[in-house]
């Protein structure tokens, strides 16, 4: 399995941006890059973020002129709960890995993410199952 380490910005905490730059677009599959807005989605990757009990749909948008990508995954809720849950820092690392041809697993790469609860992405903590 292949796989990108990410360093977190504060843009993960302040809104839900995961700079995925590092991964190259050759990580993610064809068609993975949408419009700038949600009316033209790209091709639709699936995020398992290890601790959250959701499961994430989301591809990568465009910038609105230049249609350069923007290094980003479109749904970004769930990055700040993955953070908390964590208790992750900017500069902090997290691991992506390419399960298949379009599901991923986000993992923290830290010493202090010893949590054995899930959190949902509307913020809810429950104990496994």
């Amino acid at each position: 399995m292949e796989s990108r380490l990410i360093t977190l910005t504060k843009a993960a905490f302040d809104h839900g941006n995961l700079n995925i730059r590092p991964c190259g677009l050759v990580f993610f599959p064809e068609g993975v890059l949408g419009g700038a807005t949600g009316d033209r989605l790209g091709t639709q990757i699936t995020i398992k973020a290890i601790g959250l009990s959701d499961i994430i749909k989301t591809d990568i948008p465009t910038h609105t002129r230049t249609e350069r990508p923007r290094w980003i995954f479109r749904e970004r809720a769930w990055v700040k709960h993955f953070v908390r849950l964590h208790k992750l820092q900017a500069g902090d690392k997290v691991t992506i890995i390419r399960l298949d041809e379009r599901t991923y697993e986000v993992s923290p790469n830290n010493n202090h993410s010893q949590t054995p609860n899930t959190i949902n992405q509307k913020g809810h903590t429950r104990k496994p199952e």
